[in-house]
């Protein structure tokens, strides 16, 4: 009878778990709900980690309505910056929960900044630790930075109430910016791992309206490149079809100057490896409208379609041979060759060495054809 009686408290004390809650929710006022992550090299095999998070302030002017952060703020207005120096992230972890009052919690990251003075090795550290860590989902954004990680979020800002904020239009609004060139922590964890891997990061700058991110980083093996400009990536965005309403300026034979805008671009990328070296074709569909053409001698646009669209297609496929030359020449891959080629099946991919001389010798063929809009008289 005594066995009986504790065997059924034991039932109705598990039946009971489920009706009390959760034994270890935090509130969300104890807690430091980090956004964004920057991280610098800090000497040696040391690293500069720098966790940040809305500020109590900022969190309480939001929550009420104000509106004290204004033009001319800052981000330090706006975020805390946690900052600790440490090899790795579990180190760099403890020692910045040491010093907040708040439960340090990732699972709210939305931003990765890296440092474009990472060595490889400290890049594929930082993002290795970051994929292994269980509160994270991988779909984190990862962006580069030139100078300081850390000190480009910490820029005058008075665009958005928080540099997340920011960073967040640029990765996920299809048309907060001309091209969409995001990589997630996932795609960088696998791209650092393979040898045919290379990684386009979106680089971010300061400007005189706060955060931008103009221009990108290429990372071959987890070794930066090359440091790609405005025009250069909106280039590559548009071999790549990743971008949504760019503009472009161009010389049309016996016309005159003609500019675009909205051009957005769809890409169909073939690849083959043979003899030890990529073969590669990249197709490239164009659209958008006619801004002008000048001089203005008063021609309605089915008269200068055909010479216009002709011109613009020269134009950008030889622009993005011209582009890819060298970057295929260092061992980069930005067009995704071997994604096309081993992601399938990564046992018969070649080694590190040869796909990086397959690469060098790569010939690849850019087709162009463009399809422009436009109303009435072309001025």
């Amino acid at each position: 009878m005594r066995g009986r009686r504790a065997r059924a408290a034991a039932t109705v004390l598990a039946a009971c778990l489920p009706l009390t809650g959760c034994w270890n929710a935090i509130p969300l006022g104890h807690r430091a709900l980090i956004q964004i992550l920057a991280v610098d090299p800090a000497g040696g095999r040391d690293l500069r980690w720098t966790f940040f998070q809305a500020s109590a302030a900022a969190l309480s002017e939001m929550a009420s309505g104000g509106g004290t952060s204004g033009p001319g703020s800052t981000a330090s207005d706006q975020v805390t910056p946690v900052s600790v120096r440490a090899p790795t992230l579990a180190d760099a972890y403890r020692r910045a929960q040491a010093i907040t009052s708040r439960d340090l919690y990732l699972g709210q990251l939305q931003q990765v900044v890296l440092s474009e003075r990472l060595t490889p090795a400290q890049l594929r550290l930082a993002i290795d630790s970051l994929a292994h860590t269980a509160e994270l989902d991988q779909s984190q954004d990862l962006f580069a930075a030139p100078a300081g990680a850390a000190a480009t979020i910490l820029r005058p800002d008075p665009q958005e109430l928080f540099p997340a904020a920011y960073l967040d239009h640029v990765a996920n609004c299809p048309t907060c910016t001309t091209v969409s060139m995001t990589v997630s922590l996932m795609e960088a964890f696998v791209r650092t791992r393979v040898g045919w891997g290379t990684l386009v990061l979106p680089e971010v700058q300061p400007s005189p309206l706060g955060l931008s991110v103009r221009g990108a980083a290429v990372y071959a093996g987890g070794r930066l490149v090359a440091r790609l400009g405005e025009e250069q990536a909106a280039l590559l965005g548009l071999l790549r079809g990743l971008v949504t309403k760019t503009a472009l300026s161009f010389a049309v034979p016996g016309v005159g100057r003609c500019s675009v805008r909205s051009v957005s671009a769809r890409s169909h990328v073939h690849a083959e490896w043979r003899g030890g070296r990529v073969l590669a074709q990249v197709r490239v569909d164009l659209t958008g409208d006619i801004l002008s053409v000048e001089p203005d001698l008063g021609r309605p646009f089915v008269a200068l379609a055909r010479p216009v669209n002709a011109a613009l297609a020269r134009e950008v496929a030889g622009r993005g041979a011209r582009l890819l030359a060298p970057l295929l020449a260092r061992g980069a891959d930005p067009l995704g060759f071997g994604h096309v080629l081993w992601d399938g099946d990564p046992s018969a991919a070649p080694s590190p060495s040869a796909w990086r001389q397959g690469l060098g010798r790569a010939q690849v063929r850019i087709t162009v054809r463009s399809d422009l809009r436009s109303e009435g008289v072309v001025r």
